[in-house]
């Protein structure tokens, strides 16, 4: 994250619990510990509060790519269906029919990750 002269300030009271939770958290971002090792929990909220939308924008371009992806796939196995339904089948054929339902299985398995990780 760029940083930029911060001249506003926004504070929130939270119970001993939560500030916990955040700190256990931010404890674990490697990007949230300073240089002498302190724990930077407004970098942290920050980091979570204003990358949310950047992070949501980008799993909607994975989803977006992949569901094209597979169209595109889905075309040339229609294109395949249509040469088998006419008697013209060919041993290559088959071998790229197997390969595009290789890449359609891969695609699926990507889409549902980055649909999965989007929910959390």
């Amino acid at each position: 994250m760029k940083s930029y002269r911060k001249r506003r300030y926004i504070g929130i009271r939270v119970s001993e619990r939560e500030y916990q939770m955040i700190r256990e958290a931010a404890e674990q971002e490697s990007e949230c510990h300073s240089k002498n090792g302190s724990i930077n929990i407004s970098r942290f909220i920050r980091n979570r509060v204003l990358d949310s939308e950047r992070i949501k924008n980008q799993k909607k371009r994975q989803m977006d790519d992949l569901v094209y992806q597979i169209r595109k796939i889905g075309v040339n196995i229609n294109q395949i269906t249509k040469k088998v339904n006419a008697d013209k089948v060919y041993f290559y054929d088959i071998k790229v029919v197997q390969e595009e339902q290789r890449k359609i299985e891969s695609q699926v398995n990507k889409l549902i990750h980055v649909y999965i990780s989007g929910i959390e």
